[in-house]
């Protein structure tokens, strides 16, 4: 008769014994796995979160250090970013890609602003920049963005498609070209196309965007190169169509032009508007120019390193912002609590089924000493004594945590939810005023509420950390056995037999 039958025979002839071992250890495995999956529901919501938010970062001030100097009396000279500064964060390791942008106004008085929204707003929404009639010297604002790098950010994070013409050549970002890529709505609104020209003005007014307000004016013309069109699902929000609206109204009415262009246009105006103003010759042109970034990161849920590492190129009064950190920022907090909790209950359950198992099997092996003292008196070697109790164990543990694995998946789904909810229900009073930064309004679409959260939550586990389950579980169960089974076939057959 081998190891494996003689462990059978055993569990049958003593069925009291072998069920007082199964109930414990399935209600070990049982805790062991409710933790587990709550765990595993944790990892795999914080996941399916990150990957509806884009992983994209920003440099914004940092208005609670503002404030906090100005409170305290301290100087609070805040330095302009420099360009040096966007191009060391963007090498940090972090960082997938990065843009540098400058952004700014200029006029036209035959270019109409478009208002063709992806979706029909239950209340109009109004345009903010469009200045209506024509023909009474009036003219249409339209805000430009100046990028540094061929690949735009915005088409990498999937905001914009380019599906007419191209994007900007190095040769037309390193000399400035007068180039432009517009909207799809836009060109259709005034019947343009790839290599139309874009009669367009750098104007400066007082008062109204009228002829009699203007002040100072410089034609730039900037041929169209390419044609986008914006990705509907950033602007589906019917929470807050006005929002969602306001946003695709300014995308479709933005025009990027290289960043050059944009520094030139930008120091045109500022040096004109110092001589209209008269203002002082201290005056730095180049300080006046506030340049913007946005850093498409590797992994959002490594925002946190990489705000460390960026930190230390900053000047004071600046940090890094991401978009996470306001769309789901208190909901990962509660995350994070509930992941602590399933640590805490999970290693504290080991540490105890390690206890109890070792002291069942030390009660279980006193009334079983003669059995062993028999066979260590007909020599039969201790490895397979060992064995045969490692394996009757072994084979009441993996029925005791395969049902448990069932069970505890079925009451871990309940208490996931409850627990995740009852952590918002405690945070609900936190971030009700977010300071969002600008560069980053167009992949913002408010925080998520609870229902959404709750609704994200996934306590899939997949057959590998299952797998993983059952090993740790296993390995432990060995252990606790093992133990008291070597100190019991090391002792003398006449010891153990009295």
């Amino acid at each position: 008769m081998n190891i494996f039958q003689i462990a059978l025979n055993s569990i049958k002839r003593k069925p009291g014994k072998s069920i007082t071992l199964f109930i414990t250890l399935f209600i070990l495995s049982s805790l062991l796995m409710g933790s587990f999956s709550i765990r595993q529901a944790v990892i795999n919501t914080e996941a399916s979160l990150f990957n509806q938010i884009p992983a994209v970062a920003t440099i914004t001030m940092d208005l609670q250090a503002l404030m906090e100097a100005h409170s305290s009396g301290e100087s609070a000279v805040q330095e302009r970013i420099t360009s040096e500064v966007i191009e060391n964060i963007g090498d940090l390791s972090y960082v997938n890609t990065f843009d540098m942008s400058l952004e700014g106004f200029i006029f036209s008085r035959f270019l109409n602003r478009s208002n063709h929204l992806s979706f029909t707003p239950s209340i109009p929404i109004v345009d903010s920049h469009a200045v209506g009639t024509r023909g009474d010297g009036s003219v249409e604002m339209f805000r430009f963005l100046g990028v540094h790098s061929s690949d735009l950010a915005h088409e990498s994070l999937g905001l914009i498609s380019i599906f007419e013409g191209g994007s900007f050549t190095q040769e037309q970002l390193g000399s400035g070209a007068p180039v432009a890529i517009i909207s799809r709505q836009l060109a259709v609104k005034n019947n343009l196309q790839v290599g139309s020209i874009l009669n367009m003005e750098n104007n400066i007014y007082q008062g109204l965007f009228r002829e009699e307000f203007l002040q100072s004016s410089e034609q730039i013309d900037l041929t169209v190169i390419g044609i986008f069109d914006n990705n509907s699902d950033f602007f589906d929000d019917e929470s807050n169509e006005d929002s969602a609206g306001w946003r695709e109204i300014q995308m479709i009415n933005r025009i990027y032009i290289p960043l050059l262009t944009a520094e030139n246009l930008m120091v045109s105006l500022l040096e004109r508007e110092a001589g209209v103003h008269s203002l002082s010759a201290d005056t730095s042109i180049e300080d006046s120019l506030f340049l913007s970034a946005l850093f498409i990161l590797n992994d959002p849920r490594q925002f946190g390193a990489f705000a460390e590492a960026a930190q230390t190129y900053l000047p004071d009064f600046w940090k890094v912002d991401d978009v996470a950190s306001h769309t789901i920022g208190d909901f990962i907090g509660a995350m994070e609590q509930m992941l602590w909790i399933a640590d805490l209950v999970f290693y504290t359950s080991i540490g105890a089924t390690l206890i109890i198992v070792i002291l069942l099997i030390f009660l279980f092996l006193r009334e079983r000493k003669e059995e062993i003292g028999i066979y260590l008196a007909l020599g039969k070697k201790k490895w397979k004594i060992t064995m045969q109790f490692l394996i009757e164990v072994q084979i009441i543990a993996f029925i005791a945590i395969g049902l448990s694995a069932l069970t505890g998946k079925l009451y871990s789904s309940f208490l996931s939810s409850q627990l995740l909810e009852q952590e918002l229900v405690n945070q609900e009073e936190i971030n009700l005023f977010s300071d969002f930064p600008f560069e980053l309004n167009m992949f913002y679409t408010g925080q998520m509420t609870h229902e959404e959260i709750i609704y994200a939550v996934d306590i899939s586990m997949p057959m590998g950390v299952l797998a993983i389950f059952f090993a740790v579980l296993l390995i432990t169960v060995s252990i606790a056995t093992v133990v008291p089974v070597l100190y019991a076939i090391t002792q003398q057959p006449k010891k153990v037999l009295m």
